[in-house]
């Protein structure tokens, strides 16, 4: 049970960015101030067609692998290209998954 009070001083600007942050991530405003102030990182909330997109990401990721595992004896110069287009792949989807 929530039983204090605290009050802060803000810019309207700074108000606003608050705001529009705790409306991405899906929270109130309080809930947002709350959250980064005990050091914890608000998720972003995606829209339908971002996760839409990121299942496609995740989709191609597989793709590639497949790609890369077929070369995987041979060093060739499109085998290290798979390879790093996994790995932004990967980077990019481990935020979200």
């Amino acid at each position: 049970m929530k039983r204090f009070r605290i009050e802060i001083r803000v810019t309207s600007l700074e108000k606003k960015i608050l705001t529009k942050k705790a409306f991405n991530c899906g929270l109130t405003l309080s809930e947002y101030i709350r959250q980064t102030a005990l050091g914890n990182e608000p998720r972003y909330k995606l829209t339908p067609e971002e996760i839409e997109a990121y299942i496609a990401l995740h989709k191609y990721e597989r793709y590639f692998t497949n790609i890369s595992n077929m070369y995987k004896n041979h060093i060739t110069p499109i085998n290290e290209d798979v390879r790093l287009v996994i790995n932004l792949f990967k980077t990019h989807l481990s935020k979200f998954l």
